[in-house]
């Protein structure tokens, strides 16, 4: 009775608080969320985010309002990208479109032709097979480093790269990274373009990569399963040249590499009609039909009245666009007003924004000219706390409302056209048409995005780069595994939910997407292509399911051992939905032993012992321990991996995955663990609605949210579980529908 009655009573207090102010607070855009409305509004596609600052993680996400701030520092550094961003913006709108495409041979790539570089860095020519290699060799940071390839200016680029295998292991395919970056110690950062997995026949690979003025391409391969060539020099004779191919050593041969400046989002004409409306393209018509028109200087601060009017080019300001306005009023207000509607992401007045249009036109009194005045107006309105803030009013979403908050949910930027369309209209609050909405969304290609950012956040994903694995230990890792685990989980589930598949996949699947790299990982034979494929599992292939994904094996470890109560807390908080407590301040962490005298179950039995400790390790330990015959890199193991006192890497105790539990019942190893999950298929899809909700509404879920959650289960079994089906019985209940 008395848990009854708190319950009643605590519900009764939640839903009146939340008819009164809402179930979540105003949450301001997250980093990613910023760039890509940015990116949007103004007509660019250039990266941004890198430059904010990073967002706190709260409840196991960045969208939850209630851990987030607003800083003067971050308001100022936000300023700062918005300059950048619109300065970008209106050069791509108003100069020449910038255009660059070079081929460059074998000749051109190869390290003698350049001889500034130190010779340990460029690739070797082969003159008689008409291609530079680089070889499998720790021969510094920078090596495979193409001298040539420097860009001119900032911009996307098209990269297509002929190349091939040298001396691939037989049945199998050589991969390398493409980096891009100045690969020089003074500016050594640099960024990953993408993946070579080359055959002994030459392919062409093509890439689509954001690179900086000055930067150039490097390939190197960094496979670290193959032979290295210890200790190579790369001397500048032949002799050594010819010594590396007859001895087998692997590589990767280029023969050819093309660049091209290219606008794979926004062309600057795209970018003309979102920045100015039809001004550029009346201008031009009025000029091929002779009806120029004279407009005074006083009005439109003009240099010169022809070419400004017909926003064609000046001769006298380098082939420029002079953006003018016969009526600089008329035109600032139907500008700012359309900016505005999709800035504040609903329809605004043109009361509402007459602040705006007098700011645009005092800056053109001051003599600027009619673009700077109008950039000086957007960039007030990225600034304001209604483009930078979610705000709704308590109660049911509102149909703008409720087209912003599913945009940011499943493709993390302001809603697009036919969205703002079916909320102008209020289709969008019946439940057929949000159906649909959610169904095109998510099979869009923008869903990559929500993709990437639930996957980071809620499998932890973005902590990849936490730990660096031990050399000695596992010297197998490389960047190409590491991304390959991250491709791999990203798009199982995205597959899930194009597919509407069980959570139960989550747990046990028979088939997964990898490339050769991670398939070599995996033990899996090669694969005939290039690429992540779609692969079919064995029961011997000790795989299936995303809790056996390399990607969330290594994030649950240290980079030296594995801790069952590290996985075990993973396990429980991230599939299984239940949160684990913190240990006592006053029991320290268990030391990794990574000379095998003592197993990980040794050292935990004797940490249970406390009896402080066995309460929470009864929960952890097992889904931790049933995970053990994973390495900290994903790999699977029958025997811990050891060094002796001079350091040499040995086998080490043999692994136990079992666990027995105090009324009798247990498993004996991940197999049998998984069938008490897959027994347990609504307690699953409990936990992907409660990350998602999170996730999307920006607040995790209160007590007086659990029978809604509920009812979303219990709706979605007759589909077993499917994950889009969740997706869209969430977005359909109050809990999204409302504030």
């Amino acid at each position: 009775v008395f848990l009854k009655l708190l319950k009643n009573n605590l519900q009764t207090a939640e839903i009146q608080h939340q008819k009164t102010v809402g179930r979540v607070q105003a949450r301001r855009l997250t980093r990613s969320e910023f760039e890509r409305s940015v990116q949007d509004l103004i007509g660019i596609y250039m990266p941004l985010q890198s430059h904010l600052p990073e967002d706190p993680i709260t409840d196991g996400f960045t969208t939850v309002a209630s851990g987030q701030q607003v800083s003067a520092n971050q308001l100022e550094t936000y300023m700062q990208v918005v300059d950048e961003a619109l300065d970008s913006a209106f050069k791509q709108a108003l100069q020449p479109r910038e255009t660059w495409k070079t081929t460059f041979t074998w000749q051109d790539l190869q390290r003698h032709n350049v001889p500034s570089v130190n010779i340990s860095r460029g690739p070797e020519g082969r003159p008689q097979k008409n291609d530079v290699v680089s070889w499998s060799a720790r021969a510094g940071e920078f090596y495979g480093r193409m001298e040539a390839t420097k860009v001119p200016a900032d911009g996307w680029y098209k990269i297509r790269l002929r190349a091939l295998a040298v001396n691939p292991p037989k049945g199998e395919r050589i991969s390398a990274s493409v980096f891009g970056g100045r690969h020089v110690s003074s500016s050594p950062v640099r960024y990953l373009i993408g993946a070579v997995e080359a055959s002994e026949s030459a392919e062409d690979f093509e890439f689509f990569a954001w690179m900086n003025a000055k930067d150039l391409l490097r390939v190197q391969t960094s496979d670290n399963t193959l032979q290295k060539v210890t200790g190579h020099k790369h001397k500048e004779n032949r002799e050594m040249l010819e010594d590396l191919d007859g001895k087998g050593f692997p590589g990767i041969a280029v023969q050819s590499v093309e660049i091209e400046r290219v606008y794979p989002a926004f062309t600057p004409e795209d970018t003309q009609r979102i920045l100015f409306g039809d001004l550029l393209s009346q201008a031009q018509k009025s000029k091929s039909d002779g009806k120029q028109q004279s407009v005074p200087k006083n009005k439109t601060g003009a240099k010169k009245a022809d070419s400004q009017t017909t926003g064609k080019p000046d001769s006298s300001s380098n082939g420029l666009l002079e953006l003018a306005s016969a009526n600089p009023q008329q035109d600032f207000e139907r500008l700012v007003l359309s900016f505005a509607n999709r800035a504040f992401r609903l329809p605004v007045r043109s009361d509402e924004i007459q602040g705006y249009v007098r700011l645009a036109v005092e800056k053109l009194k001051t003599g600027a000219s009619f673009a700077d005045s109008l950039r000086t107006t957007y960039r007030a309105i990225l600034m304001s706390p209604r483009f930078y803030f979610l705000e709704e009013a308590p109660g049911p979403l509102s149909s703008h409302a409720l087209a912003t908050r599913l945009s940011f949910f499943l493709w993390g930027m302001s809603p697009d056209a036919e969205l703002r369309g079916l909320a102008d209209s209020r289709k969008l609050l019946e439940p057929a048409v949000l159906s649909a909405q959610v169904d095109r969304m998510l099979l869009h290609g923008n869903a990559k995005r929500f993709i990437r950012n639930f996957t980071d956040q809620w499998l932890k994903l973005r902590e990849i780069d936490a730990t660096n694995p031990d050399e000695k230990l596992y010297g197998e890792f490389d960047d190409l595994l590491k991304n390959a685990m991250l491709d791999e989980t990203q798009t199982f589930f995205w597959d899930l939910i194009k597919r509407d598949l069980s959570v139960k996949q989550i747990v046990d699947s028979n088939y997964t997407f990898v490339n050769n790299r991670l398939a070599k990982h995996y033990g899996l034979p090669p694969l005939p292509a290039s690429g992540l494929q779609q692969v079919s599992l064995k029961p011997e292939n000790h795989r299936g399911g995303l809790i056996t994904h390399a990607s969330v094996l290594k994030v649950t470890a240290n980079g030296t051992t594995t801790s069952p109560v590290v996985r075990g807390v993973w396990m429980l908080e991230r599939i299984a939905g239940l949160r684990v407590p913190p240990p006592p301040a006053s029991v320290p962490a268990i030391e990794p032993d990574i000379r095998g005298a003592k197993t990980i179950r040794e050292q935990l039995d004797k940490h249970r012992s406390q009896e402080s400790c066995a309460g929470c390790h009864v929960k952890m330990d097992p889904p931790g321990f049933a995970l053990e015959n994973y390495d900290v890199i994903g790999g699977w193991r029958d025997n811990y991996r050891a060094v002796n006192e001079k350091g040499t890497r040995i086998q080490g105790p043999k692994v136990d995955a079992s666990y027995h539990f105090q009324n009798g019942d247990g498993f004996s190893n991940l197999k049998e663990y998984k069938l008490i999950l897959l027994n347990r298929p609504a307690l699953l899809a409990k936990n992907i609605v409660q990350q998602l909700l999170t996730f999307s509404t920006g607040a995790a879920p209160s007590f007086s949210d659990r029978e809604a959650i509920e009812a979303i289960v219990i709706a979605a079994k007759q589909k077993d579980y499917g994950v889009r089906t969740l997706i869209n019985g969430l977005i359909q209940s109050p809990l999204f529908l409302n504030k």
